[in-house]
């Protein structure tokens, strides 16, 4: 067994795992895992009906997002997911808290990342091409230009290019 190098504790494996759905009964709640990949391909939302609330970890960030470790139409898939479940709260992976209305934005946000990449594909524009031309695009103009903001523009361009280019 390891030990956590940030503690005197030990790390145990995991008693229970899932792979797609898991429900788990506490006193008069029900909580709903579900697998919703996006964001990650491991991100997971925790639904209790009871509560009409839903936390969606990172998939819902009505900041940046962050495709380092995404797919981005695995996302838009868990998005419309999410729509379907009978919700008031939505507990964002970062931010305030929100209702269903955050979940079309967060989907529009993700699909606009995807087209103005996609277009630069389209336009048959190298990788290289790509991260020259994209971060000139109207939906990036309040974006700053060095610093983490930019690093941040440019890890994305790359993710969502490497993915579209599957």
């Amino acid at each position: 067994m390891q030990t956590c190098a940030l503690c005197s504790n030990r790390l145990r494996p995991p008693e229970i795992t899932f792979s797609e759905k898991l429900t788990l009964y506490l006193g008069n709640h029900t909580f709903h895992l579900m697998h919703m990949p996006g964001h990650t391909p491991f991100s997971l939302a925790v639904y209790i009906p009871e509560e009409r609330i839903v936390f969606t970890s990172d998939n819902v960030n009505l900041g940046m997002p962050v495709f380092r470790d995404s797919n981005p139409e695995h996302w838009l898939e868990s998005l419309k997911k999410y729509q379907e479940l009978d919700v008031d709260k939505v507990v964002p992976g970062h931010g305030a808290v929100c209702d269903k209305s955050c979940f079309p934005q967060m989907s529009a946000l993700v699909q606009s990342w995807i087209d103005v990449v996609a277009d630069a594909i389209d336009r048959r524009l190298s990788l290289e091409q790509t991260l020259e031309e994209v971060p000139k695009a109207e939906m990036f103009s309040q974006m700053p230009k060095e610093g983490p903001g930019a690093g941040f523009l440019r890890m994305n361009i790359e993710r969502i290019y490497e993915v579209l280019k599957k």
